[in-house]
Order: C-alpha cells, then structure tokens, then sequence
C-alpha cells in the first residue's frame, strides 16, 4: 500500500510538471527561502496534528466493537488518495471530468447488488442512437449517486417520494382545464388477457377522485409524465408546439395548478395530509426529513417493534388502515435492513405483499422505501456468479435425486448419467413399455442442434424393443454431449441441457424425481446462501464445550433481503458495511425516471436538454445537431439531487473498490460473510457463558442476557448484564452502566485519554418507551426475571443496553488462525473482559 501511495504521489507531480512545462516557474528559490519560517511552523504543526491523531480509536483493530467503523479497504483508501489530489467536484463533468463518468460506473454497480436493472450501456457505433434510446425507454432501469452518507439518502429517497405521489392532483387540474384524455390505472384494475388492454383497466384522470389519485401506484404515477406530455401532443390546443418544447411547455402548464409543489406544500398538505409509516425503531435522519419536507414530525407514524425488533406487519395493516379512514396519505412505507442500534431486517417481503393486498382490497398503494445505509452491503452474498448460481441448481436438485452433490460437477454428472441409463434399463427390466409416444417426441432444440427432434425420428416406426434400445442409446449420446460442456467449462450450457433432460423421457414412465424444477427461486438462493456461510465452531472450555453449526440468514432475514428489488428507492453506506471512506454514502432509485421530477434548471451546469419521450441514462450518445455527429454525454448531476458540491475522491474511492472487489457474494460478500459469522460466535459465548460457567463450577454473581430473543439479523450484538439475585430495571441499568465504563473513552464527556491500554471497546445505547413500546421489551424482561415494578421504572428510566458492532473480517479469520498464524480467540477475549468487569462491578455496586 504505502509503495502503491508514492506511485500515485510521484505520477501525480508527474502530471503538474508536464503540463505545459514550457511555462514559467511561478514561486522562485529566492522567494521560498523568504518562508522558512512558516516552513518550520508548518513542520511543527503537522507533528504536532499527528500527535493528536494518536489519540484516536483503532477503529482497524479486531478490539473495536462499538460503532460503524471498521478498518477500510486498500482500493478505497488508494482511490481516495488519487482522487483527493485532483480535487474535482462531482457536482458537473466541467468541474469532474473523469470522476462523474467513475460515479454512474460505480453506482451501476450499486444498483445490480440491490437487485435493480442498471442503465443501458453506451450504443455501439453501428446503432442508430434514437432506436437505441426509444427500444431501451420502454423498460425500466435505475439511477443510483453518490450522497454524502445515510441522512442525506434518506431525505432525498422521501423527497423523491413526495414529489412523485403528489404529482397527479396538477396533472388532474390541468387535464380538466384543457381537455387532455388521460388514462391512469388505478391499483385494483383487472389485468389479465382477456382485457384489450393488456396493461389492465384503464379510467380517465378528470373523473377520479383526487384522493384516489395519491393512492395509485408509485410507477403509474412516475410515467403519467410521458403520458401527459403524449396528451398535449395530440391535442389541437397545443398541436403548433415543436416536440422538442413540449417537455419545457408541459411543465410550464403543471406550474399553473394549484397542486404544483412549485408553490410549496400548504394547499396539496392541507386537504391531503401525508404520513409516513416506520418501525419505532427507526433513524434519527425520518424525522429531519419530515421536518425539512414540510411532512412534520407528528405525521411520522411509528410502527411496532416484534420481539425481534423488526416491523409488526399486523400493526402496519392496522396504522394503514386507520390512515385511509382518516383520508391522509400514506406518502411512503420505510422498511429498515439493518436498523442502527440492533442490526435488525424488517419483513421487506411481508411488507411488499401487504402493499399487494391493499391494491387489491383498498384500492391504495404506496412508496416503499428501504433504509440499508447499515445492511445494504450484506446483498452482495445474494449475488452469485454463473458458477455459484450453477452450484446452487445442483444443491436443489440433488435435495430430490439424492446423488450425493459434493460441489463437483464431473462427479455429480457421473451419477446422474448412472441413474439416467438405470432408469431406462430398469423401466425394461420391469418389462413395462416405456414410450407411449414415437421415440424423440420431445422437439426442444439443443444448443449445438444435437437432441431429439421430430425430424430424427425414423420413417419406419420400430418395434417396442428396438425402440428403447433407440432412445437409450440417443439419451446416452446425450449425456456424453453434457460431459463435453462440462469439459469445454461451459457450466451454464450444462445446467441448461440438465433442464431439458426430463423432455427426453417425454412419454416414458419415468422416476418423477427427473422432472424436477432446474431454474432457481428466491428460496434457492437463499439456500445456497446458507450453505455458503456455514461455518462449523467449538465454542467453550475443557469442562464444557458445544459444537454449533453457525449459517446466515435466517430464511426471514434471506427473503426480506430478496425482496429489496420490489422497493422504490434504497439507501445503502459504502462507508459502512462497504468499508469505504467517509463521506460515501449513495441512494438508487428503482426507476430513473424519477429524475425528471426533482430536476432543478441550472444554465451553467446542465449538459443537455431533458426530454420525457425519449429518456436516456446519465451517461449515453448524442447526436451534435451542428456536426451531425455522435458524442458521449454526461449529464451534470446537481439538477437531480439534493446536494451540490460533492467529492469526487468519493467517486475514485467507490469506483476502485467495485473494480477491485466485484459486489458478489465471493468478492466483497467474503468480507461480510466473515464479520456475520464472527458476530454470531459473540453472541452465543454471551448466550451460553453461565452454562459454561456452571460446567466449570465456577458459580459467578452475573448473567449476560442477548436482548433480542433469537441470533441477530445482522452483525449488531446488544445485550445487558444483571446481577442474579435482583430484580430491578434501575440496579440492572446501573451494572450495564459500569461495565460500559470499563470499556469506553468517553470523549463526548471531556475525555482525552490516549487508547493504547484499552483491551475492547464497546458502545451503549438507551431504549426508551417512545421507540421501544413496553410489549416488545416483554421476553427480556421475563427472561431477566425482573419484578413487575420494573415495567414503571422503565417508563421513567429506560433500559441501557450494550452493543458490540462486530465489523471487523479479521476476528473469525484470527480465531481459525491462517496457514503458520497462531489462533486469536477474540470472541471468547472479550467475553473473558466482559466477566472480569462484570465480577468486579457486582461487588463494587
């Protein structure tokens, strides 16, 4: 790294020196000998800065347990550096010519780990640039940038929200004034073939109720642009208007409402209130974004927790439909994929089909918006290669043929041809007649041509015999084909040919097990993840020891994470679980078309002209209308988003991690799948510490009690430590306390206390009644066996939990040891501290 740092330094100088070296030297040696002086001020401050930089956390260190902070990757603190040194601003590709290009790269990189559809690439230059551009406008793809970090992801995904939801009462307005048809389909609209329109039913907007239409469906409204714009095309009114003002001229004219945002908020709030509805245990960054958005903290309904501390989806119907009773606006469903204290997944998926249930019963949609500024980068291990996606066929199909699959597919293949042959001479052996039908009946295609095609099928049909003896020999000829791909490396051919193998036995009265499903569902892939995750530990002493299987997700956690491409908008921190440099966060959006909702004129940094009739990504081909010629555009990207100037180092910095760490589930997912995997081993030595303690009849005054009921969603570990014999909230707060104080620096509080003597550092939080209702505290409560006084001293107090963020890869990679390494148990380290503290606070309290 360092060698790396003064190749970037020393070609950096390069750069300055070359450009026009013919000029003069601006600061001469007679004129910087005049400021040796502040040469030697300037000495001394920069040791003295690096003095009090010591005094940081060693957020690096596999002891470092208590916020979001981690060591970084190589390639993001080399791409910074590079990036820092040019300085550009990523507010235009004027000010960021190679940085904004690197920022859409980067952020399609983003939008694939989510689950979205990435932007269009670039035309090859035997396109035709407008078919191009119109054939890929008629399918959806995403727009994801660079933000300074979660807040301000969150207040931009709610102010998108806000601009797109409340977009149809102006176009109603207008489309009554002038007379435009427009047709909207509303979310409970039959769909189905028999329907002429094979989108589904469709209503004219002048005779919709306007309070219907903020319950429509966020993408109908997000494309009632191209279709207003299409109206006022084909109306006589506005028929002597050029195509390439329309989109200008449509805007102008949605100005004109009273329901435009251009003149605030008051009118459209006022007759139609909007909510947003988010578990209680929410970020601070809603209630700043109800708060800048004119939405109003009051109108930020908080949901349920469950035990789990995830979203009640019975309490979401019930604020839902109590919303609707009251005529306000369900602006925008926040889902949370890796809440900030606990690390916990609320149920995307559940959520999603409560919002599918609404449109069908209640005619009502809404915004889902999901938070994974913390667990965003966890799907990663949701995205498998060709090769992985081809090993988790495999795993499910071998669950039915029960071939042994060990992970090689030569000798998978080798089983499954034994079965395949035993199959057919079996069937003959039995002496029942196999083919009902004239041998190759099955007409799929091989990819080579190869098969069994009506047209092989002999002129002169053969006897019964002689006709399995045919197909056997065709269905080996087959699998001999499938061996071949698997020699060639065409992995994906071969799980293609294990499809169609069932259709060679078309007509026979074959094993059902052939006739398994080969394609992959959410729940496979989930599966495969599982099973790439697992990891076998012995956790405990000599005395007392357990030996636990360890795998994430939970099947809840894995389908919640599958989900996340149903949702409009998501935030995700690369300077989180991306291990990236601060400031990095990004929002992507599902649609890019959004865009065009939020676009803010700006002459001198806007690069092209926007039109809703042919939409093109933020990197695409123009044609230059003066040379006739093609030209690669970037749009700026202020007019869309909610900062200005912004970093491009972020962008160098995000840019070289993707390149270097692909967003797959054996790239950057190794690095998450070894901190999930460490967090669990924390929180069973935690779970299980006074059975081990009991085994080495060793009787300890304390207990570590995890606060949540089951392992947790994510790599957050809360828990508090109580005193055995009491029963009090107040006296079980006042031990987590102290044994917090054991392992903090509290500069906040004044302390200016170097670290080098900290053995571990943990972080505290406070659980109070307004984010935590007293029923979802209910099992740990009972589980710490606390007197029913402890519920009041809990509505006055709270509860202080400990939290241990495990983000660190190193710690599980430590406690395995690697290659000549000796082992590090830091789990069972800091367990051992936790007690120690634990121990001497009891007798000191």
């Amino acid at each position: 790294m360092e060698g790396l740092i003064l190749e970037i330094l020393r070609d950096y100088f390069y750069w300055r020196k070359n450009y026009f070296p013919g000029d003069p030297i601006q600061i001469s040696q007679l004129e910087t000998r005049d400021f040796l002086q502040q040469h030697d001020a300037l000495d001394q401050s920069v040791h003295e800065l690096l003095a009090h930089l010591k005094r940081n956390f060693p957020f690096y260190s596999p002891r470092y347990l208590a916020h979001q902070l981690s060591d970084t990757l190589i390639p993001s603190t080399l791409g910074y550096f590079a990036g820092m040194l040019y300085n550009p601003n990523n507010i235009t590709p004027e000010a960021a010519p190679v940085t904004t290009e690197l920022e859409i790269d980067a952020c399609s990189a983003i939008l694939e780990m989510l689950g979205y559809t990435p932007p269009p690439p670039l035309p090859s230059e035997y396109e035709d640039v407008t078919q191009y551009y119109k054939r890929h406008s008629q399918r959806e793809f995403g727009w994801c940038h660079i933000t300074s970090g979660g807040t301000v992801a969150n207040i931009e995904a709610l102010w998108v929200a806000r601009q797109v939801r409340y977009f149809p009462l102006a176009v109603r307005e207008i489309a009554m004034k002038y007379d435009l048809l427009i047709n909207v389909q509303l979310p409970n609209a039959r769909v189905g073939i028999e329907l002429k329109n094979m989108k589904g039913e469709l209503t004219d907007i002048r005779q919709i109720d306007p309070y219907q239409l903020l319950l429509i469906k966020p993408n109908e409204s997000i494309y009632l642009l191209p279709k207003f714009i299409t109206a006022m095309r084909f109306s006589e009114r506005f028929r002597d208007i050029p195509d390439d003002k329309l989109g200008a001229h449509a805007w102008k004219l949605l100005g004109e409402s009273k329901y435009s945002l251009l003149h605030g908020t008051a009118t459209p709030f006022a007759e139609f209130p909007p909510v947003i509805l988010i578990c209680g245990t929410r970020h601070y960054s809603v209630a700043k974004a109800a708060d800048l958005l004119g939405i109003g903290q009051a109108n930020v309904i908080p949901i349920k927790a469950d035990a789990a501390f995830r979203m009640s989806i019975t309490d979401l119907e019930h604020r839902l439909t109590q919303a609707l009773r009251s005529r306000q606006v369900p602006l925008t469903v926040i889902a949370a994929a890796g809440t900030t204290e606990e690390g916990a997944v609320d149920p995307i998926n559940d959520i999603v089909d409560v919002r599918t249930r609404f449109e069908r019963e209640h005619n009502c949609s809404f915004w889902l918006h999901v938070d994974a500024a913390w667990g965003g980068f966890m799907r990663s291990l949701f995205c498998i290669d060709p090769r992985d996606r081809a090993d988790a066929i495999m795993m499910k199909l071998d669950k039915q043929l029960g071939l042994g699959y060990t992970g090689e597919f030569r000798q998978w293949h080798q089983q499954l041809s034994k079965l395949v042959m035993s199959l057919l001479k079996g069937v003959d052996v039995r002496g029942n007649p196999t083919m009902s039908s004239a041998p190759g009946s099955s007409t799929t295609p091989q990819p080579d041509g190869e098969g069994l095609s009506e047209a092989e099928t002999p002129t002169n049909r053969p006897t019964e015999g002689e006709e399995n003896i045919y197909f056997s020999s065709r269905v080996e000829r087959e699998l001999n084909r499938m061996e071949r791909l698997l020699d060639d490396g065409k992995i994906e051919d071969y799980i293609a040919a294990v499809g169609r193998l069932p259709g060679r036995f078309k007509g026979a009265h074959v094993d059902s097990r052939l006739h398994a499903e080969w394609r992959l569902n959410l729940m496979d892939i989930v599966d495969w993840v599982q099973d790439y995750t697992k990891e076998v530990v012995e956790l405990g002493f000599k005395q007392r020891a357990w030996r636990l299987r360890l795998t994430w997700p939970d099947k809840r956690t894995g389908y919640a994470y599958m989900a996340f491409s149903l949702a409009e908008s998501i935030t995700v921190d690369p300077h989180k679980m991306g291990y990236s440099h601060y400031p990095l966060g990004t929002v992507a959006f599902r649609n890019d078309l959004v865009r065009l909702f939020v676009l803010q004129k700006a002459p001198y940094i806007t690069s092209s002209t926007q039109n809703p009739m042919l939409h093109v990504p933020p990197l695409h081909v123009a044609i230059d209308t003066e040379s006739n010629s093609r030209k690669t555009v970037i749009e700026s990207f202020s007019p869309f988003i909610l900062e200005g100037s912004r970093p491009g180092a972020a962008a160098a910095s995000l840019w070289l991690s993707t390149k270097s760490i692909p967003l797959t589930a054996r790239g950057h997912g190794r690095i998450v799948r070894e901190s999930l995997i460490a967090a669990r081993i924390v929180y069973e030595w935690l779970a299980r510490w006074d059975d081990l303690m009991r085994a080495r009849e060793e009787p300890v005054e304390y207990q570590f009690i995890p606060v949540t009921r089951e392992a947790p969603d994510t790599n957050i570990v809360v828990f508090v430590v109580k005193k055995k014999t009491s029963n009090s909230l107040a006296q079980m707060n006042m031990l987590s306390k102290r044994v917090y104080s054991t392992f903090s620096i509290q500069s906040e509080l004044g302390d200016r206390e170097y670290s080098y003597s900290q053995t571990f550092f943990l972080s505290n939080t406070m659980f109070d009644q307004s984010q935590y209702p007293l029923e979802s505290l209910e099992h740990l409560f009972s589980k710490c066996n606390l007197s029913s006084r402890a519920r009041t001293e809990y509505m006055d107090t709270g509860l202080v939990v400990l939290r241990a963020t495990v983000m660190s890869p190193y710690i599980n990679h430590a406690r395995k040891g690697c290659g000549q390494a000796q082992s590090h148990d830091y789990p069972r380290i800091f367990v051992e501290e936790l007690a120690r503290a634990a121990a001497e606070s009891v007798v000191d309290l």
